[in-house]
């Protein structure tokens, strides 16, 4: 349903029905709010892992390229 369609059919409901419906809907927001906030930090946690790898890929790799 698209969001204008939505607001007319709320706009002839009574006020209390309104903020029950925008209050589930706001419920609603806010815990897939909450998961995406979490499935970015631990793609962040992942991102810093991978760049300290490479970080110490790059030293490794130059310790044998002196040494060798």
């Amino acid at each position: 349903m698209k969001t204008k369609d939505f607001a007319e059919q709320v706009e002839s409901l009574p006020k209390k029905h309104k903020m029950a419906i925008l209050g589930i809907i706001d419920a609603k927001v806010e815990t897939d709010m909450e998961k995406i906030m979490h499935k970015l930090d631990a793609m962040d946690t992942k991102i810093s892992v991978l760049y300290w790898l490479i970080g110490a890929l790059a030293v490794l790799m130059s310790i044998y390229k002196f040494l060798g």
